[in-house]
C-alpha cells in the first residue's frame, strides 16, 4: 500500500521527477566510459638457509652471509638469462615477461637523468610482470610478486620464479664459499583484481542520485498545502477555538 501511495505521489509530481531523471542522465553521460578489466596477481616467499638449518643448529657456518646473498639473488632475476629461464618454466614467451627490481627502481641520486630513466622503465606494457626483491640484506627472505592476464597465469608465473630461485642453491662450498639452500617458506597466494570500471561507477552514481531525488520529491510538502495550513492557523475561527479550549481546560 505504501509503495502504491509513493508511486502515486511521484506521478502527481512528475515534472519534478523528470528533472531528476535528466540530472541522473547527465551524470551518466559525463562519467568515464572505460570498461572494467580483470587481471591476476600472486605472491610468495622463499628463504635462504644453510645445509644444517638454523632451526636445528645455532649459528651454523655461513649464516651471516645469507642476507646479502638473498639480495643478490633477487637482483639477478632481472638479468636476461634468468628472465628467460622463468619464462620458459612458466610456459610463456620471454618477450611477454618484464622483471622489475623495486629496490633499484628509485635512483640513489634524484637527478633529472636517473629519475627520467627510472620513470620510463617503471611503465611496462607486457602482459606478464614479475617483481622480486629482498630485505636489503637484513633477512634472508626473497619476496616474489607477479601479475598476469588472470589469476591462474599469475600464480604460475610466481611459482616458476620460485622454482628457478630454488635451483640457484649452492649445496657444495669451496674454499671460503659457504653452501646455502633456497627453500619455499610460503604458499602461492593469488587473487583477481578488477581495474577501471568507470562506466559501472557512473551507473551506480546515477541510480543513487535518482533515488535520493525521488525520495526528496515524495517527502516535500506542496506549497498549496503549507499555505492552507498557515491560513487556517491564522484565521479568527482558529483563534476562537484555541481560546475556547483554554477556557474549558480551566
Amino acid at each position: 500500500m505504501e509503495i502504491v501511495q509513493f508511486a502515486h505521489t511521484l506521478w502527481r509530481r512528475r515534472i519534478a521527477v523528470a528533472v531528476g531523471v535528466i540530472a541522473a542522465a547527465a551524470v551518466l553521460l559525463a562519467g568515464p566510459r572505460a570498461k572494467a578489466t580483470a587481471s591476476g596477481v600472486a605472491y610468495t616467499r622463499v628463504a635462504l638457509d644453510t645445509p644444517s638449518s638454523q632451526l636445528v643448529r645455532a649459528a651454523p657456518a655461513g649464516a651471516g652471509s645469507l642476507g646479502w646473498r638473498a639480495s643478490l639473488l633477487a637482483h639477478l632475476v632481472a638479468t636476461d638469462a634468468t628472465r628467460r629461464g622463468v619464462a620458459t618454466r612458466a610456459g610463456i614467451p620471454a618477450a611477454q615477461l618484464s622483471v622489475l627490481d623495486p629496490t633499484l627502481a628509485v635512483p640513489a641520486v634524484p637527478a633529472s637523468l636517473p629519475k627520467g630513466v627510472a620513470d620510463a622503465t617503471a611503465t611496462v606494457s607486457t602482459p606478464y610482470v614479475l617483481s622480486v626483491y629482498g630485505q636489503n640484506g637484513s633477512l634472508p627472505i626473497i619476496t616474489i610478486e607477479g601479475a598476469g592476464p588472470d589469476r591462474k597465469a599469475a600464480a604460475g608465473l610466481v611459482r616458476a620464479a620460485a622454482t628457478v630461485l630454488e635451483s640457484q642453491s649452492s649445496r657444495a662450498g669451496g674454499g671460503t664459499l659457504q653452501p646455502f639452500e633456497v627453500q619455499s617458506v610460503a604458499s602461492v597466494h593469488a587473487r583477481t583484481v578488477i581495474a577501471g570500471g568507470g562506466l559501472l561507477r557512473s551507473v551506480i552514481a546515477s541510480v543513487l542520485l535518482l533515488g535520493v531525488w525521488c525520495a526528496a520529491v515524495a517527502l516535500a510538502r506542496p506549497r498549496s498545502t503549507a499555505r492552507r495550513q498557515r491560513r487556517r492557523a491564522g484565521s479568527p475561527g482558529a483563534e476562537n477555538q484555541r481560546a475556547a479550549g483554554r477556557c474549558s481546560g480551566r
